[in-house]
């Protein structure tokens, strides 16, 4: 995904995966992502994604979605 533009990708949760990591970097600007599953939406909120080298890690509790894709949007 490129920063600047709005981007989604289909991910699939595999069974046992607990969270989705998302990379952060205080330095990046905020950008509005959203998470669904069959196009419900289950969350959205704002971070500051990175794009390389992130200072550190945030997840999202994909435990509820094994073996389902979900898709992440960020705007």
């Amino acid at each position: 995904m490129v920063l600047g533009q709005p981007a989604a990708r289909e991910i699939k949760i595999k069974k046992g995966q607990t969270y989705l990591n998302f990379p952060v970097s205080t330095s990046s600007r905020l950008v509005r992502t959203k998470i669904k599953l069959d196009g419900k939406l289950l969350d959205q909120f704002a971070m500051k994604l990175a794009e390389a080298n992130p200072q550190f890690w945030t997840f999202f509790d994909v435990s509820d979605y094994q073996g389902k894709t979900i898709s992440v949007e960020i705007e």
